[in-house]
């Protein structure tokens, strides 16, 4: 006989009540529809939507950053008079462009 068959069992259904009570305890702000199987047990479909979601976010994130380290981009910084012959000022303006696009695309795509 192992351990676990051991261990007390609770085998009362819980009432409307205490439904709603863990309802309200592990509802996110904005669920994803939950989508269940054949016999009613609901699938993980809310954890790969954060997961996605996440994801979205950092490829967006290194999408803007691949934009502006292409050559064109530092080539035109290069050209502009307050920027030429200062990395560091390059690099200040393109991460400060970064998160300046960045905030713009999550307020209003994302």
């Amino acid at each position: 006989m192992s351990l676990l068959e051991n261990l007390p069992v609770d085998i009362h259904t819980p009432t409307q009540q205490e439904e709603q009570v863990v309802d309200i305890l592990f509802q996110k702000d904005h669920p994803a529809p939950s989508h269940s199987t054949r016999d009613g047990t609901p699938t993980h479909s809310r954890d790969k939507h954060a997961v996605l979601q996440g994801f979205e976010e950092g490829l967006v994130i290194v999408i803007l950053f691949l934009v502006f380290s292409l050559p064109h981009v530092t080539t035109y910084l290069e050209s502009l008079s307050f920027l030429s012959g200062s990395l560091g000022r390059q690099f200040v303006i393109k991460i400060l462009l970064i998160l300046i696009l960045y905030g713009i695309i999550k307020k209003y795509y994302l």
